[in-house]
C-alpha cells in the first residue's frame, strides 16, 4: 500500500514590530526590563505582560530576604553592548563553494547577525556578552529559505 503524500505545511512569515526585537545584551526585549522608579520600587516596562507597568514593591526586599543579595536601586551595572566582534577569518575557497551553491542574500557576513548568532542564553553567556568579554563569533550566518539550500550546506 503506498503511502499518500501529504501537502507541504507551510508557515506564514511572522512580521515582527519594532517592541518585538530580542535584546542583544539580556533575555527578553527591547520594551522590557525592570527599572527603579523614583521611589526605589522595581517596575517592569512595556506593555506585553500583564505585570507591564506595575510597581512590584516587595521585589528588592525579597531578593535581600530570601536570595540574601544586598542589592540597592542605585547600584547599577551598564552594558557594554554591543561587544567587540572580531573580524571574520575567511576561508577562500569555502566563501568560493558555498557562493555557488547558495543565493547571496542567505549569506550574511553583519557583524552584528555574526553576534547574535554566536552565542547561546546561559547565564554565562549573556554576561559576557553584556560585559564585552565574547571571545569567539561565526564568520559566517547562513539564512537557508529552501530544502535545497541545506543540502547544499550539508
Amino acid at each position: 500500500m503506498a503511502l499518500e503524500k501529504k501537502a507541504r505545511i507551510e508557515p506564514k512569515q511572522i512580521v515582527l514590530q519594532e517592541n518585538d526585537r530580542e535584546r542583544g545584551d539580556a533575555w527578553g526585549f527591547h520594551d522590557t526590563e525592570f527599572v527603579v522608579n523614583e521611589g526605589g520600587d522595581v517596575v517592569l516596562s512595556g506593555d506585553r505582560y500583564e505585570l507591564s507597568g506595575q510597581v512590584l514593591p516587595n521585589l528588592l526586599p525579597w531578593v535581600r530576604d530570601v536570595m540574601k543579595l544586598p542589592l540597592s536601586p542605585t547600584d547599577r551595572q551598564e552594558s557594554r553592548y554591543p561587544t567587540k566582534v572580531p573580524d571574520a577569518i575567511e576561508c577562500a575557497p569555502f566563501l568560493k563553494a558555498i557562493a555557488k551553491a547558495l543565493p547571496a542574500e542567505t549569506l550574511d557576513r553583519d557583524s552584528t547577525s555574526r553576534l547574535r548568532h554566536g552565542h547561546g542564553h546561559t547565564m554565562m553567556e549573556i554576561h559576557a556578552i553584556h560585559e564585552g568579554q565574547l571571545q569567539r563569533v561565526p564568520d559566517l550566518v547562513v539564512h537557508p529559505t529552501e530544502e535545497e539550500h541545506v543540502v547544499a550546506l550539508v
